[in-house]
């Protein structure tokens, strides 16, 4: 039995002592990634921005639109109503 617990220790060590190992490359493989595609990341990130910027204006525009089409509607109403 004494044996049995001293594997099952030494097993578990080793087994803990493997999983930070791999979390310790997992981590540096992962800065390693965001350092390389740091440049990568602000390029895309200006093209967003821009499209999000072009997406808002055309927003505004069809907003402007839609407005001026419920008064359109909102005068005919009346004018129906009126007959």
């Amino acid at each position: 039995m004494a044996k049995l617990k001293k594997t099952f220790l030494k097993s578990h060590y080793k087994v803990r002592k493997k999983e930070k190992k791999n979390k310790t490359n997992i981590t540096k493989l992962i800065l390693v990634i965001l350092t390389l595609d740091c440049l990568n990341i602000e390029v895309l990130a200006e093209i967003h921005m821009k499209e999000v910027k072009d997406l808002t204006n055309i927003l505004i525009l069809l907003r402007k639109e839609i407005s001026q089409l419920e008064l359109e509607q909102i005068d005919t109403d009346r004018q129906v109503r009126r007959i």
